[in-house]
């Protein structure tokens, strides 16, 4: 998963909460990209990473959501950029006053006219905000107060709120039947936004207007191609009808399908947009039913693969010049921060250059250490422009870590080295024969009794599985070298893929150059680095056209660390730089 180039621009004094929420968006969505990568399916999650990473998801939902609404013109407040004070019972619920005594009470969406229950109340002094139903089974959301209207619940409006429950479940079997079909028939599918097909074209109808929304996105992929453009817009641009053009069976025949399938299942109620409203709820709640059957582990990543993806979309959204709500930037703030702390412990916990080094019961104690501490930072009060403070404190508290880590890894080091005996020299010299894995069964065996028939079998696999990667590496390695590509050493290296990422200096230097790139706000220049990295691995996995890697070395010759590099290879490097 890749996440879309922000533009980040310097703070200008008309622009800044606009800035400063994308800049936030920059951190939300890297930090979500990298945790969705760095965590298994199948991991049992730490409380305290789950409910960090849920919380997170859920600020940059409602964000998203509100902003979204607004966009559309769902939270047009006539002119009102705050909300103000309004008695009960004068209609609209600007301000409500701040308790919770109106949950259970009925309300009216004003763009939708539907009738809804009031479930949660959040004060802000921003804009209150209400947690409302749509009825049993039929979904939850937040919205701002000034986009209900308050209904008198035991005089006039006693027969509107009646139609709550009447309304309430309106979908039929045969109709949620269709729709479990059309749900398993689909899977799989993805709209241009990046949401599921079905409810991408839920969405465009009911919500955003944007009709790509519900087009097939790979199908789009293949028209917008066959006709010469990059993107739609470069498409509308060109030609107006574009949109109807491809919209058929001929281009898009999945698409076409799911809708004919859509149309069959709701019938009449197919252009009704509160039916659908709810077969788009149902839909939602069956992903939700089915996704806690997954592992632990796929949960948080699929709450970070869809907060990566509102925060790509919100970059979208938040224009230079826009004047963002105080509560919009403090739920980004949070999230931003959130994000980081758990990134920076899973960091500590996967990635930590010493961990086989410590002992697991210190390593425990230490991971505590570091929960405690970052909980700390992320409780600390800042003012809501200060968006540098508590990263900073978290980087420290990695660094300061590290240094503590570094010390004992050390002396353990200094008591391994004075107490090494013969069974210790006889496990290297297995590994260096065997490899790892085929140390690791035969002391298995040992352990539960095997023969020495059987030892002895594993002995012979293992011995040809570790002679045949050998082989294989030192010959990759060497036509790599022969082409001019600096090889560093391949201990450790278990594969070609392995050793392309730890081997090869011309990687971990593009690596660098990239993490500059991003870290200056270039997206154009990081862009074009992560091709050449793309374009290097390629060629170095395949073997073949090992000159254009030689180039790509040269261009980055200024980024690789030589420290580690043999003799001959740094005099080529400098050699290189002089010629240029």
């Amino acid at each position: 998963m890749k996440i879309k180039e922000f533009q980040h621009q310097p703070v200008k004094p008309d622009t800044y909460e606009a800035s400063m929420a994308l800049n936030q968006l920059m951190r939300i969505g890297k930090h979500a990209i990298k945790l969705h990568n760095m965590i298994d399916d199948a991991a049992e999650m730490e409380s305290w990473v789950a409910k960090k990473i849920d919380l997170a998801g859920d600020y940059v939902k409602k964000v998203y959501n509100y902003t979204e609404g607004e966009k559309a013109g769902l939270y047009d407040d006539d002119g009102m950029s705050e909300m103000k004070k309004m008695p009960k019972g004068t209609g609209t619920m600007y301000g409500v006053k701040e308790s919770r005594e109106e949950i259970g009470d009925y309300a009216r969406e004003i763009e939708s006219g539907r009738i809804v229950r009031i479930v949660d109340f959040t004060p802000d002094e921003d804009g209150d905000i209400y947690t409302i139903s749509y009825g049993e089974d039929q979904g939850e959301m937040d919205v701002l107060a000034k986009s209900l209207k308050f209904l008198d619940q035991t005089g006039v409006d006693q027969e509107e709120i009646s139609k709550f429950d009447e309304d309430a479940g309106s979908l039929t079997d045969e109709q949620k039947k269709g729709l479990q079909m059309i749900h398993k028939k689909y899977d799989g599918y993805f709209g241009n936004n990046m949401d599921p097909l079905v409810l991408g074209y839920m969405k465009y109808r009911l919500s955003t207007g944007v009709g790509t929304d519900g087009i097939e996105e790979k199908e789009l992929e293949a028209a917008l191609k066959k006709y010469g453009y990059d993107t739609m817009y470069d498409a509308e641009q060109a030609d107006d009808d574009f949109y109807d053009k491809i919209n058929n069976k001929e281009h898009l025949p999945i698409t076409t399908a799911m809708k004919s399938d859509l149309d069959k299942v709701m019938g009449s109620d197919f252009n009704d947009d509160g039916k659908l409203e709810m077969a788009s709820e149902y839909l939602q709640n069956m992903d939700e039913s089915v996704s806690e059957d997954a592992g632990e582990g796929h949960m948080s990543k699929s709450t970070l693969y869809h907060t990566a993806k509102y925060a790509i979309e919100l970059a979208s959204m938040i224009k230079p010049g826009d004047d963002l709500e105080g509560w919009v930037q403090s739920k980004l703030n949070k999230a931003a921060d959130y994000l980081q702390g758990v990134y920076n412990y899973e960091e500590y916990q996967k990635l930590n250059p010493y961990r086989e080094e410590l002992d697991s019961s210190l390593m425990q104690k230490h991971a505590q250490v570091v929960q405690k501490n970052i909980d700390e930072i992320l409780a600390k009060e800042t003012k809501i422009d200060d968006i540098d403070t508590k990263p900073g404190m978290m980087r420290i508290l990695a660094k300061r870590v590290n240094e503590v880590e570094k010390e004992i890894a050390k002396e353990t080091r200094k008591q391994s080295e004075t107490q090494t005996d013969e069974s210790g020299i006889l496990y290297r010299a297995g590994v260096k024969k065997y490899g790892k894995a085929g140390m690791k069964a035969i002391q298995s065996a040992a352990g539960k009794g095997a023969s020495h028939q059987e030892i002895g079998k594993i002995k012979d696999k293992h011995l040809k599985d570790a002679e045949d990667l050998e082989e294989g590496l030192k010959d990759w390695a060497k036509k790599t070298a022969m082409a001019g590509v600096i090889v560093a050493g391949l201990a450790g290296v278990n594969s070609i893929n392995n050793a392309i990422d730890n081997s090869i200096p011309a990687i971990d230097a593009m690596n660098t150059a990239l993490e500059m790139a991003q870290d200056s706000g270039n997206d154009e220049l990081a862009k074009m680095i992560e091709k050449d990295l793309s374009d290097a691995k390629i060629r170095l996995n395949s073997g073949k056209d090992l000159s254009y890697v030689v180039d790509l070395q040269n261009k980055y010759a200024k980024f690789i660390k030589s420290e580690s590099l043999a003799y001959e290879s740094k005099l080529g490097l400098m050699l290189n730089q002089q010629l240029k």
